[in-house]
């Protein structure tokens, strides 16, 4: 079953997640339907800005490989024990920075940043919150010197408060 698609950058090939198997798998394919390479498996991936490399989550680290599925790199995540990658990533317009959400056991999430050619660890962009607050979708303006991200947390009446944030993590 296809969960998830995305075209690359320069467009031509579609980055593919299957839910089919325990993980969720990655695929590439060309718009026509040939060239499908099975790329890896994972949380979650997405495309590098140039449309060259996939950058795919798996537990305390993100593997970097071509769009043929070839490995180029992993980068250690460095998360304490308890903590794990979220299924979302998004890269720095300048391809050299990776903006991940770090989950805990408790469900507080954080967004952080971690070096896209093998830098680590990742640092943590926000105060450690408590559950049940999360900060999660991460996006780099347009230089890549700023990310806008979402804080939401539980009011006491069960609502969720919301709020715009915007860091310089560089």
């Amino acid at each position: 079953t296809v969960t998830y698609a995305k075209w690359s950058p320069k467009g031509g090939t579609i980055l593919v997640e299957s839910g089919i198997a325990a993980a969720e798998e990655f695929w590439t394919v060309n718009a026509d339907g040939t060239d499908l390479h099975r790329i890896g498996e994972g949380a979650g991936a997405t495309w590098s800005p140039d449309g060259r490399e996939v950058a795919i989550l798996a537990n305390d680290e993100i593997s970097i490989v071509g769009k043929d599925g070839s490995p180029r790199r992993t980068i250690r995540i460095g998360l304490r024990q308890g903590e794990y990658p979220d299924t979302v990533a998004s890269w720095s317009p300048d391809g050299n920075w990776i903006a991940i959400n770090v989950l805990d056991a408790k469900g507080s999430g954080q967004v952080a940043v971690v070096g896209a050619h093998g830098e680590g660890p990742a640092q943590l962009l926000g105060s450690k919150l408590t559950p049940p607050s999360s900060e999660s979708f991460a996006a780099w303006s347009p230089e890549g010197k700023k990310i806008a991200f979402i804080r939401s947390r539980q009011d006491d009446n069960g609502g969720d408060d919301r709020v715009l944030r915007v860091a310089e993590p560089l």
